[in-house]
């Protein structure tokens, strides 16, 4: 299935979403429209009938019923989409700084100004664990270093093979401490963030 849909004066409907659904089973397949305002949905139950829908914000939903689909036939639907007058609703975001999401138990957060001001005596992190009381260098609560889970960024970054004494991968190289802005230190049952 596929096909192009522009709106008034032939203009390409770029990001407008496109759904079939199969009427009497239900799957749902969904897409976006390429650049030029054509579309693909591929790999769909055979028969039918399908429902095909366009939408994008500001301009009026097309749906088009009854599609059968055979099996080997590419199914081409091009479509016009007209304007329509649309009232959208205020959004508010509101975010704290130093959320987690969830309490996960004891935590320490410690900022960028922090680390600029803590001395350093060995240039490893463990200077800056022992801001928690349940730290003892990099072992958190008398669990072994390598219940920690480590995260640069949102990407792990233990020693999966449990040979660095720091828990860290690299060993005694570690991370740097003139890249490191900021250190969070949870402490759960379930797992250990530094």
């Amino acid at each position: 299935m596929g096909g192009k849909v522009i709106e008034a004066g032939n203009v390409d409907v770029f990001g407008a979403n496109v759904t079939a659904m199969h009427t009497s089973t239900g799957p749902f397949y969904g897409t976006s429209m390429d650049e030029d305002g054509s579309y693909p949905i591929d790999n769909k139950q055979v028969g039918g009938p399908y429902t095909l829908t366009y939408s994008f914000v500001g301009l009026e939903d097309v749906i088009v019923t009854n599609i059968p689909l055979r099996l080997g036939e590419r199914y081409t639907k091009d479509g016009e989409m007209g304007s329509s007058a649309l009232q959208l609703d205020e959004i508010i975001v509101r975010a704290a700084a130093g959320s987690l999401g969830g309490s996960t138990g004891a935590s320490t957060q410690i900022s960028t100004e922090d680390i600029e001001l803590m001395p350093t005596l060995n240039r490893n992190g463990t200077d800056y664990t022992r801001l928690t009381p349940q730290a003892n260098g990099n072992s958190f609560a008398g669990s072994n270093n390598r219940f920690n889970a480590i995260f640069v960024d949102g990407a792990v970054n233990n020693d999966v093979f449990g040979l660095a004494e720091q828990g860290t991968n690299g060993g005694q190289a570690g991370i740097t401490l003139l890249v490191w802005m900021s250190l969070t230190k949870s402490k759960s049952y379930y797992r250990h963030m530094m």
